[in-house]
């Protein structure tokens, strides 16, 4: 069973996403081999995460998903994601094989400080609501490790 952690990021940014992509993906392989956009009524078609990315970042209103699994099967991180919200948010998750709380707290305190984040939770193998403020509330009801204004509590 994997543990996911999620962050709203502080900002949906070329440079958020860079960031995200140089501190936490080393290792990692894309899982998709295009991006058809939108995804629900797709009318284009990218090759490749960079020629989607400036798209995305143009049209805050449409959301999208990316995923990225990890080539070491011994690395407790197995894959990350980010999800780009409806109303404009971003936000970052990581699937970890433990349940550990401390290491849980660590990881989710490293994603915060990747993505500028004060707001995340822990959940097993759920996706993050989609919209900034439903996520919000889940931070609010969710147990074990949580980030509320940028401080982790266990």
């Amino acid at each position: 069973m994997l543990t996911d952690l999620y962050v709203l990021a502080g900002s949906r940014t070329a440079e958020t996403v860079e960031r995200f992509r140089t501190r936490l993906l080393s290792g990692f392989r894309e899982t998709a081999a295009e991006y058809s956009f939108p995804i629900y009524q797709p009318q284009r078609c990218f090759l490749t995460l960079g020629e989607l990315l400036p798209v995305m970042l143009a049209t805050p209103e449409k959301d999208y998903w990316l995923y990225w699994n990890n080539s070491n099967a011994d690395d407790v991180v197995r894959s990350a994601m980010l999800f780009f919200t409806a109303d404009g948010g971003l936000i970052g998750g990581l699937s970890v094989a433990d349940d550990e709380p401390a290491l849980l707290a660590d990881k989710l305190a490293l994603l915060a400080e990747v993505l500028a984040g004060q707001f995340g939770y822990v959940c097993t193998e759920e996706p993050p609501p989609d919209t900034q403020k439903l996520f919000q509330a889940q931070v609010k009801t969710a147990s074990g490790p949580k980030l509320v204004d940028g401080r982790v509590a266990r």
